[in-house]
């Protein structure tokens, strides 16, 4: 089966190409509006190498818990160096509304993880102030 012939196997594709060519008004794409009022930025964890990760979103995790139960390990990223895969000193984690972030984002503010760590935690959407 070729490329052309699977994709026209699906089920909507013959509406999304004629959506593609302006030939069908029943699709209605939506606009992207972004919305990171649920999204922390956790700056001044520790520097760690993939070897110390899994116990570090650990530590994450557990501190996080603690305001909302209900995150799970994929709603932190913890960003890397690709050529060292050392962490960099923060993370991202994403709650399910603003109003979760911002409770997390007053109780966590200045939290000290250790003598040399302490949070510095802003709001994702407040990035460019």
């Amino acid at each position: 089966m070729t490329d052309e012939q699977y994709f026209q196997s699906l089920p909507d594709f013959e509406d999304f190409a004629q959506y593609l060519e302006g030939g069908s008004d029943d699709i209605v794409i939506p606009p992207f509006v972004p919305d990171f009022s649920n999204v922390l930025i956790v700056d001044g964890i520790p520097k760690v190498g993939p070897e110390k990760l899994p116990k570090l979103m650990g530590v994450i995790l557990k501190i996080y818990m603690k305001i909302h139960d209900k995150l799970v390990e994929s709603d932190v990223v913890m960003p890397a160096d690709e050529s060292t895969k050392m962490t960099l000193g923060f993370c991202f984690i994403t709650f399910q509304d603003s109003t979760q972030a911002e409770k997390a984002m007053e109780v966590t503010q200045g939290f000290a993880i250790d003598k040399k760590h302490t949070f510095t935690v802003s709001l994702y959407s407040d990035l460019d102030k």
